[in-house]
């Protein structure tokens, strides 16, 4: 019956890096756009962010990319063929308090044998006070392989002042 059972140590490092996927998350994080407070990045590892977002602060989800070996070769080869990488992100409320969903969208960089490393940066948007859920769903178009994704279960928006009460 144990085979039944997934790995979680696997399970999540399949999803963040697969040796037959094109490219592999690299870094995801909120950028506050008043530039005035540090990146919030997530630990990929333990899916969960550095600290808490600010219900008062606009910020920009951006996901980074590096390519793999397999999409190193592969990009080499195909240099006359468009290869796209996707990401699709998805915020939603925990709460049935909120419908508000948030980054419901695509956003795409076209991959090439020269660069190893993209960036997707998403619009702007402010969040409401609140628990969300955050998955990523990275494809590439152009070629075969396989899709990856990546899901923070819960993210915690606090007020200004709800941070100093902690």
């Amino acid at each position: 019956m144990s085979h039944f059972l997934r790995d979680e140590e696997s399970f999540s490092s399949l999803n963040l890096q697969n040796p037959n996927s094109i490219v592999n998350f690299a870094a995801i994080y909120f950028l506050d756009n008043t530039y005035q407070s540090p990146i919030i990045s997530a630990n990929l590892e333990r899916r969960c962010l550095s600290t808490s977002l600010l219900d008062s602060l606009d910020y920009s989800l951006v996901v980074e990319n590096s390519t793999t070996e397999f999409g190193q070769r592969l990009l080499s080869r195909s240099a006359d063929v468009l290869i796209k990488c996707q990401v699709q992100a998805f915020m939603k409320p925990l709460s049935s308090i909120y419908q508000q969903k948030l980054w419901e969208s695509l956003a795409s960089t076209v991959l090439s044998n020269e660069q190893t490393e993209y960036r997707i940066k998403f619009q702007p948007t402010r969040i409401n006070q609140g628990f969300y859920s955050l998955q990523l769903l990275l494809v590439t178009s152009g070629v075969q392989s396989l899709p990856l994704l990546f899901e923070i279960p819960i993210i915690q928006v606090k007020t200004q002042h709800g941070l100093s009460e902690s």
